[in-house]
């Protein structure tokens, strides 16, 4: 594997165990927070995900207990599209073997981020899985989910580019435009990145998107059943 070719990563070449890696923290003098950096196969990478279901749209949220107002889009582990379900569980998969390595990374660690040695299980009281899952009311699970967020320009516009039916981007002047574009219950293939964040109570995995590539206009719309449908002999 090449140098260049490893900066994007496929879904259907990830190999957690064999590639990915975690720098040894190191302390930032200018505000006295370690830093870390995960590296596959030795240099920065990007992931490109299936085609997953994008069940809600474009979802805001506040930051912590602060006032930015965030945005990200859930990809849960079923797809609508064109790749098994088979691959779809298998980049899941990966994902949470990142978490993993995350936690041993974290107990490694702890007396350096955290000011105490913590065992695996204390470490796991405080570390932010990447992969979310939950159970319902029954007690069956539902789908595993990420939930990338979208980055924002200094200007406060979406930094996200978005293709769909060519390999032109669209246009997404605002933030509507994100929202009319990504709509609820659709797939969406992206772009997205592991970025590892360290602070002196909680720590974790957030993804981010660079781009999303949407199904084909005349792939994604649906049969219309409200309009005379029979064939006339």
């Amino acid at each position: 594997m090449s140098n260049e070719k490893s900066r994007i990563v496929r879904f259907h070449e990830l190999d957690i165990e064999k590639y990915l890696s975690i720098n040894k923290p190191i302390i930032n003098p200018n505000n006295n927070v370690y830093n870390t950096i995960m590296l596959y196969d030795n240099v920065p990478f990007v992931l490109e995900t299936p085609y997953l279901k994008n069940p809600f749209g474009v979802k805001k949220y506040k930051k912590g207990n602060s006032n930015i107002e965030e945005r990200s889009i859930t990809l849960m582990s079923c797809g609508t599209y064109t790749d098994s379900q088979d691959s779809i569980n298998n980049f899941f998969n990966q994902l949470k073997k990142i978490d993993n390595l995350m936690i041993l990374f974290g107990e490694k660690y702890s007396e350096k981020l955290f000011g105490k040695k913590m065992t695996i299980q204390e470490v796991e009281t405080i570390y932010d899985k990447g992969v979310r899952g939950k159970l319902d009311q029954n007690g069956f699970p539902y789908p595993d989910k990420i939930s990338p967020r979208i980055m924002k320009t200094k200007d406060n516009y979406p930094k996200i580019v978005i293709f769909q039916s060519s390999k032109t981007p669209l246009e997404i002047n605002s933030w509507e435009d994100l929202d009319v574009t990504i709509e609820s219950g659709t797939s969406l293939r992206g772009i997205i990145q592991p970025k590892i964040y360290l602070s002196k109570e909680r720590f974790g995995i957030l993804y981010e998107y660079h781009q999303i590539k949407l199904p084909s206009l005349v792939t994604k719309n649906k049969l219309s059943l409200g309009t005379y449908c029979f064939s006339d002999e």
